[in-house]
């Protein structure tokens, strides 16, 4: 695959990808990395591609897979967010106690 079919190709396919990644995600910001990182995939297995029989299929499968880990990214650094939220709120009137035995 040369740079005038990867062109060709990611200018087609990238309003659906951007679609189901929009879907998937919640926001286009995310949506529009994610399908930035499977056109930057997509180059860089570029040679592999004619093993394939289409590209469509295989970009689509790499945007949902791409977003729903995107997705868990951000679910899992909420509640670890959260966690030490609560962490911090249930010990401070701990340490507070210390203090004030000192």
């Amino acid at each position: 695959m040369d740079i005038v079919e990867f062109k060709r190709i990611v200018i087609k396919l990238r309003p659906s990808l951007l679609l189901v990644a929009r879907d998937i995600t919640g926001n286009l910001q995310d949506a529009e990395d994610v399908v930035q990182d499977v056109c930057l995939k997509i180059w860089h297995f570029r040679e592999r591609f004619s093993e394939f029989q289409n590209v469509e299929a295989y970009g689509t499968t790499m945007v949902k897979n791409l977003s729903i880990d995107r997705v868990r990214s951000r679910k899992s650094s909420t509640d670890e967010m959260e966690l030490i939220n609560q962490e911090s709120n249930t010990s401070l009137p701990d340490s507070l106690k210390l203090f004030i035995e000192l």
